[in-house]
Order: C-alpha cells, then structure tokens, then sequence
C-alpha cells in the first residue's frame, strides 16, 4: 500500500531523514539508498513523497521512496 507525505529532514552526512505522513501520525524514518529516483540527487524539505512501510522490530521505516507532486 502507498502512502504519501513531505520531507521533513534530510541529513547528507548520514544519508537519513523523516517524511511527514499527509495523514495524522508519527514521523516515519528512511534512508537515502531506498529511493527510486537518481542516486545524486538528496531528498529535500518539503519535497512531497510516496512510499510504502516496512514493519521491523525496530518499527516501521519508508521504503521505495518516489517523486509525488500532487496531493492526497
């Protein structure tokens, strides 16, 4: 299932960030390496997203990150 919502923070360093879900609800955390666009190019704040969740024992993570300009 997808999900959508904006970038909250990105750190470049440690190539992690947070997405805001458009939804009520916790920060939702990711990595740089599950985007699905061009490698070069960091997420940015602001920058609307869609994504699935994986469920780990550590809790839930963005994955198969993507470009997702209209709202939802």
């Amino acid at each position: 299932m997808r999900h959508f919502g904006t970038v909250k923070s990105f750190d470049a360093t440690t190539g992690h960030g947070s997405i805001q879900p458009s939804r009520a609800g916790r920060l939702i955390g990711f990595q740089k390496g599950v985007a699905l666009w061009q490698r070069s190019v960091d997420p940015v704040s602001g920058q609307c997203l869609s994504y699935e969740m994986d469920l780990t024992d550590g809790g839930a993570r963005a994955v198969k990150l993507r470009n997702a300009c209209e709202r939802h």
